[in-house]
């Protein structure tokens, strides 16, 4: 039977030590060229429209942010603009409008999540190598994911970096040395890392939880709700069609009336709601019924009858995915036949 031999202080050291080597060797120090980024305001406004529906003066200023960042980086320029801060009521898309932004720089993306950093300090900063398991924080390992430091960080949820008790710095203090330094101390790295090359936006849903010394350095920027109609426009135009191309069903197979249409995005809609975050749900709990009844192979109706029958004869709320009292075949309106 084999001997089980335990690994020396001195063999885990080692150990430990070559896994921090390899970090350190894998990340990207050198310089960050520029590539990728659009030759034209036209063409990162065309980005833009593509990706997100509506909130036309919004995309306005970041199309200007967009142009400038390009101009700085073929000039060599060492600039680093005020991160932005997106500000609005849920399911406006703000991070769909960051995300774009970075496609339209020709950047990674990468997510930042602050509620979770707001309770756990390890998330943001990494841990200390002297404990087993330990990692570099949220920052490297975004760097890592995107193998350059020329990447857009979107710190996600600012105004929740008050929650939570944390033991020992603030988030808030280690946000500002992110977003007002040219490097980041990460506990398991144990040097500083380049972030120059970094662009932030941030996001909120309310500005009076945001510190004031984070808020300062932020150039706010309002996305405000969505009309009814303007839901509905953009539900149509943007929502809708995502959603058909992501379950690989033909627009033709399940015709949405303006009836159909009027249902899905203002009927069920609670009161509060000035977003698409759960005009999406209903909608993709309507696609999933229509599966259901047979689409793509034959031709469903989303009418107002369908509708109820999926989401309840009664609106529910934002929240609410809706389960309908049993309702005759023919006031259901689903196959009518082959497409």
């Amino acid at each position: 039977m084999a001997e089980v031999v335990e690994a020396s202080d001195d063999e885990y050291t080692v150990r430990r030590q070559e896994a921090w080597l390899r970090v350190i060797a894998a990340l990207p120090w050198g310089p960050t060229p520029e590539k990728g980024a659009p030759a034209s305001t036209a063409a990162a406004h065309r980005v833009l429209d593509r990706t997100h529906g509506g909130h036309d003066g919004v995309k306005r200023i970041l199309t200007d942010r967009v142009a400038s960042m390009s101009h700085i980086e073929r000039r060599r320029g060492d600039h680093r603009m005020r991160p932005l801060l997106l500000v609005g009521p849920p399911g406006t898309g703000k991070t769909t409008l960051a995300s774009a932004m970075a496609t339209a720089l020709g950047m990674p993306c990468e997510v930042i999540n602050v509620p979770v950093a707001a309770v756990d300090e390890c998330y943001l900063a990494g841990a200390d190598r002297v404990w087993a398991g330990s990692e570099p924080g949220a920052i490297i390992r975004a760097v890592r994911r995107a193998g350059t430091a020329r990447l857009l960080l979107v710190l996600d949820e600012l105004d929740k970096v008050a929650v939570g008790h944390w033991q020992g710095a603030s988030p808030t203090a280690w946000l500002l040395e992110l977003l007002g330094s040219a490097s980041w101390s990460d506990r398991y790295l144990g040097v500083p890392y380049p972030t120059a090359a970094m662009s932030f936006v941030a996001t909120a849903n309310d500005l009076t939880p945001i510190p004031a010394p984070l808020l300062d350095r932020c150039e706010v920027v309002e996305v405000p709700g969505l009309s009814a109609e303007q839901r509905v426009e953009v539900a149509l135009s943007h929502v809708w069609p995502r959603l058909l191309t992501a379950y690989g069903v033909a627009a033709a197979s399940v015709p949405l009336p303006p009836d159909g249409v009027n249902a899905l995005v203002t009927d069920y809609a609670a009161s509060e709601e000035a977003g698409l975050r759960s005009v999406e749900t209903r909608m993709e709990a309507v696609i999933q019924r229509a599966i259901a009844h047979g689409a793509p192979r034959q031709r469903v109706w989303i009418t107002p009858e369908f509708v109820a029958e999926r989401l309840g004869t009664k609106p529910r709320g934002r929240r609410a995915a809706g389960f309908a009292r049993e309702l005759p075949a023919s006031a259901v309106g689903a196959a009518t036949g082959p497409s």
